[in-house]
């Protein structure tokens, strides 16, 4: 068996989730192409060369599922694969560092809003701050998912943990939403190009723009952000326009609970010293 149908083999049988399943087949395809042979010298070189790196940590739980693989299924004795084990148990690994959480201010938003030219990114971005959904939850949404709530066009959306959600848009975002479903109507869903969704499919899309939004938001506002930005945005916006009314937050990002709700208002150093330059005291 070559490595190639040993990790296809290891992954038809895997149970871990999509994305992992992809950066651990990064990781173990790398091996084999630097060194041909599992042997237990070259995986302690592998990991060893990978000190330096922030995805030691992956590469390391990689190389370590794919040998329990081979000693579930026989390929690997269970000698040989405790001799792996504790080989690899004394390899230190680096935990990338993440960085510290940030936000998108509704004036930073507005300007990429108007300044891109793609209307799929757009369209993200509006329903993005709108409902403060995740990304996944967006790319989710199907034709039938556009309804209407006291007079008002709202979203149903299927959130994290299999929960739902009616969301209101904003009129502005609804023209968007209107204009975008009249030319992209082929699909039974709106973002996405497919009538059936899969974690791969959906993988694959969430990738796809991400990688445009990078690109998007380092040329208009000259910096790279994540979606999840817009999210958090969304938070501190509303926490901030409803006088702190954290519960009032806590559904809108359908936390279970509000403790995690903090965490996402949290303001960053920049945001604390804007505002503490508006303030003034009686003594």
């Amino acid at each position: 068996m070559d490595s190639e149908q040993l990790i296809e083999k290891w992954m038809k049988h895997s149970t871990l989730q999509k994305t992992s399943q992809k950066q651990y087949k990064i990781q173990v395809r790398l091996f084999f192409k630097q060194y041909k042979k599992l042997s237990i010298s070259n995986v302690n070189e592998f990991l060893r060369r990978g000190q330096g790196d922030n995805r030691s940590y992956t590469r390391k739980y990689a190389i370590t599922n794919l040998l329990k693989f081979m000693r579930s299924t026989q390929l690997l004795t269970q000698d040989d694969y405790f001799k792996y084990a504790e080989d690899i148990k004394l390899i230190p690994y680096k935990i990338k560092k993440r960085k510290a959480s940030r936000t998108l201010k509704l004036a930073d938003l507005e300007h990429l809003i108007k300044n891109t030219k793609d209307p799929k990114l757009k369209l993200i971005l509006m329903i993005g701050f709108d409902t403060a959904a995740r990304i996944r939850a967006i790319l989710k949404l199907r034709h039938t998912d556009i309804r209407e709530y006291q007079g008002k066009k709202a979203l149903f959306m299927r959130e994290k943990g299999q929960k739902t959600a009616l969301k209101i848009i904003t009129d502005a975002t609804y023209r968007h939403l209107k204009k975008y479903t009249k030319a992209n109507n082929k699909f039974k869903y709106i973002l996405i190009d497919s009538n059936v969704i899969s974690m791969e499919i959906l993988d694959d899309a969430y990738y796809e723009n991400w990688l445009v939004l990078r690109r998007t938001s380092k040329n208009i506002l000259g910096e790279e952000i994540s979606f999840h930005w817009v999210r958090r945005g969304a938070g501190v916006y509303w926490y901030e326009k409803t006088n702190h009314n954290i519960v009032f937050v806590q559904e809108l990002l359908g936390h279970d609970s509000p403790s995690t709700t903090s965490v996402y208002l949290q303001l960053g150093g920049e945001q604390v010293r804007e505002k503490m330059k508006k303030e003034d005291r009686s003594w």
